[in-house]
């Protein structure tokens, strides 16, 4: 939500909602684990329908896959 422009602060906003409509009162944890840092959890997490939901926020351009590393600026910051 702190994003490097407009754009990226606007889309954030966006996903935040999104995430909202997918997640909505329930989910479910799947694949749970510890992280590399400890202290925190790794989990995938579905909606009640089932639907994957980093997958949907993906697939939609609200989010992006993140492997390690350094993060690359959005696009709609480089134009």
């Amino acid at each position: 939500l702190r994003g490097a422009c407009a754009a990226e602060r606007a889309l954030a906003q966006k996903a935040k909602a999104r995430l909202a409509e997918l997640a909505g009162r329930a989910v479910s944890l799947k694949e749970i684990a510890p992280d590399k840092f400890g202290g925190r959890v790794r989990a995938r997490v579905f909606a009640a329908d089932g639907r994957d939901i980093a997958a949907a926020l993906i697939a939609e351009g609200l989010a992006r896959p993140y492997a390690g590393g350094p993060r690359p600026a959005w696009p709609a910051c480089q134009q």
